[in-house]
């Protein structure tokens, strides 16, 4: 289990460092887009193309991160009312059904990047960047989400188990 841990830390801080590049990437270009168009009179077309893809790769990098820190937007009135021994087992239905989501959002995204590969389709206003790039992030993003509900879910069904055990 230790293995699991560690490769969750692992992935968990390249998310967060791989966000954080992103965002340095977008506050750069929109610098450089600030200054260029008026301090030199220069526009380009592809700095806000790009900036909004690296919103969504951003987010998608979040995905799970936020969903293992249990930080995600969320009603949160009714787990926290209820007491510790019918809270997990609503984590723990909330983690399946994310757990759902995330091999739902892998096998569609994926589905969805090989058509747009194959199409060999590119955006209108970045000629240079191909339309799958922008778009792996989708089941990329699923994958992270599907590997921090199924921590969740190893972590709930211990708790679930070493509470159901009785002692002797």
């Amino acid at each position: 289990m230790c293995k699991l841990a560690a490769v969750n830390r692992v992935i968990n801080t390249f998310c967060r460092c791989a966000a954080g590049a992103v965002i340095l990437i977008i506050m750069l270009l929109v610098f450089a887009e600030v200054i260029s168009r008026y301090i030199l009179g220069l526009s380009h077309e592809f700095v806000p193309a790009i900036s909004s893809w690296c919103m969504v790769w951003m987010t998608y990098f979040m995905l799970g991160v936020i969903h293992k820190a249990r930080q995600h937007i969320s009603i949160d009135i009714l787990p926290n009312r209820l007491p510790l021994q019918y809270r997990t087992p609503l984590l723990t239905l909330f983690d399946v059904i994310s757990l759902i989501f995330a091999i739902l959002l892998c096998y569609g995204g994926t589905i969805y990047d090989l058509m747009v590969r194959q199409s060999d389709i590119y955006a209108v206003t970045v000629q240079f960047i191909p339309m799958w790039i922008v778009r792996i992030c989708v089941p990329l993003g699923g994958v992270f989400l599907a590997l921090f509900s199924c921590e969740h879910l190893i972590n709930d069904a211990r708790y679930l188990i070493k509470r159901t055990k009785v002692e002797p």
